[in-house]
């Protein structure tokens, strides 16, 4: 005997509690995705203008890219698991490990501050 049961919420697997998601995680990528080019250009002018740039500007910048990449696996993924509900292993994994990634390097940041570190 073989049974086989699927919810279905208006055409989607994704349940009602997790409909807004998606918006979410777009929002998320376009702030975090125009943060981090924005300090890409910041740090351009300032290796061109004055050959330096402060550490914790590299860090922010490589925590909201990771955030923003974060978020487009995510969106791949809650797309796929729309559609088969099954949704992709790789890219929730992926998007989970720059979401860590993302955390450690805001906390590298703030422990160094605390710490007294001014990062030049």
């Amino acid at each position: 005997m073989l049974f086989q049961l699927a919810f279905i919420d208006d055409g989607s697997h994704v349940s009602a509690d997790e409909i807004h998601l998606e918006n979410m995680h777009t929002i998320t990528l376009l702030l975090s995705g125009i943060l981090a080019i924005t300090l890409c250009v910041v740090i351009a002018i300032q290796l061109y203008e004055k050959s330096t740039v402060h550490a914790a500007v590299f860090l922010v910048t490589a925590a909201a890219a990771s955030d923003s990449f974060a978020s487009m696996f995510e969106l791949i993924h809650l797309s796929l698991y729309a559609h088969n509900g099954i949704g992709s292993y790789f890219m929730d994994a992926i998007s989970a490990h720059l979401e860590a990634i993302c955390d450690s390097l805001v906390a590298l940041l703030l422990l160094s501050v605390a710490a007294g570190w001014t990062l030049p």
